[in-house]
């Protein structure tokens, strides 16, 4: 785990919207909690600030699976710039300031697989904001190791993997 990403769950777990406030038992399965959890807490306030979901905080967020993809669409594009690469999956933007989930379900979740949808926007200007200004997300998890990860991300329609494996 990087230092960053240690940092930020660190300081997660003194947020008062943290997991230790949610009430476990209106989850399904412990499964559907612990994915609640690391997807409230990527789309924490601050905390796609501090990471570089396609950088150095990469391992700690995809599965190897999609680290492989990332890899892959890296070898096959000039200087390693894949147009995949050209918003920070995660939050489908360059600049993540004023990210803020309004709504996270888990319809899916197994012990190894789940699905969670987030709706997110960025709040910017401190106006309120309607439909049109939100984000719908769809997180694709997996669990390696102990720990849940980002298999895929679909937003408007378009799969993360799938812009991973075209040219």
């Amino acid at each position: 785990m990087s230092l960053t990403l240690s940092f930020a769950l660190v300081l997660f777990s003194q947020d008062p919207v943290g997991c230790e406030r949610l009430p476990h038992e209106t989850y399904a399965s412990q499964a559907q909690f612990e994915v609640s959890c690391f997807v409230r807490w990527i789309y924490s306030p601050g905390t796609l600030e501090t990471l570089t979901p396609l950088g150095r905080d990469a391992p700690d967020l995809f599965s190897r699976s999609a680290l492989d993809a990332m890899d892959n669409a890296r070898s096959r594009s000039a200087n390693g710039h894949h147009p995949a690469f050209e918003a920070d999956p995660v939050c489908q933007c360059q600049d993540s300031a004023g990210l803020r989930l309004i709504s996270l379900t888990v319809p899916e979740a197994s012990a190894q697989r789940a699905v969670a949808h987030v709706v997110f926007d960025f709040g910017r200007g401190g106006g309120v904001t309607g439909p049109e200004d939100h984000i719908n997300q769809t997180l694709i998890l997996t669990k390696e190791d102990g720990e849940w990860r980002i298999d895929d991300l679909i937003a408007r329609g378009s799969s993360f993997r799938a812009a991973l494996a075209q040219d």
